[in-house]
């Protein structure tokens, strides 16, 4: 049974702040880490791309809280502080350009939060002290996409890659490779059904349907790489 909708005070046990929880408070399918009820994965996309939407809050005893800090290596962080430490909802911006926007707890990212990398790359999701850590989608420099769960930073779990040239994967992963039971289907329609070990299908356990003629281009990329 899907629980209710979750009140704006987090759960005693629960490790995510006011803002998390307030976020997902109009949610009627709330089965997933973010609720700390299941940690059953069963989370949509717009699970995430509400939460994200969430801004600091604007009542004055909160924004005074708030403060501005321009560093001597160009990088900025604009948000809350407690005991010296970014903690609560802030934007902190890299000299690089590396942008990070959302929830940070004793100077670290930990909770819900936006991260827009360098290359151009992008990751939105859950954190915890500083990595990827529960449910989260990450667009890479390449095009590809993951849509998932990440534990320390890897992809690990339950998770879904769309690749740039029409791939997908959808299956279990392990330390940031395919490893477990899963499904590669090409950009032919062929699809492959299986057991993955560290990255690379086994062919022992697999299936292949329709039973087309091999086409040479289903080597790649799922046949050809460790990820």
């Amino acid at each position: 049974q899907v629980p209710s909708p979750l009140s704006r005070t987090p759960p005693p046990h629960c490790s995510h702040s006011q803002i998390t929880h307030k976020a997902l408070q109009s949610f009627t399918a709330v089965r997933c880490e973010f609720c700390c009820v299941a940690h059953s994965q069963r989370c949509e996309t717009q699970l995430l791309s509400r939460a994200m939407s969430v801004e600091a809050p604007s009542d004055e005893s909160v924004a005074a809280q708030y403060d501005h800090a321009v560093h001597d290596d160009g990088s900025s962080y604009q948000g809350h502080l407690k005991a010296g430490k970014k903690d609560g909802f802030g934007t902190y911006i890299w000299a690089d350009g590396s942008m990070y926007k959302g929830e940070w707890k004793a100077d670290k990212m930990h909770g819900v939060g936006s991260f827009h990398y360098e290359d151009g790359s992008f990751y939105e999701g859950l954190w915890e002290n500083d990595h990827k850590h529960g449910l989260g989608k990450m667009v890479f420099q390449s095009g590809d996409v993951y849509q998932g769960a990440w534990q320390h930073g890897l992809m690990h779990g339950k998770g879904t890659m769309l690749h740039i040239d029409g791939g997908k994967y959808e299956g279990l992963w392990e330390n940031g490779r395919k490893h477990g039971l899963g499904t590669f289907t090409f950009a032919s329609g062929r699809v492959w059904h299986g057991i993955f070990h560290k990255g690379r299908q086994k062919e022992e356990h697999s299936t292949f349907s329709p039973d087309l003629a091999h086409d040479p281009e289903d080597i790649e990329p799922a046949f050809s790489t460790n990820v």
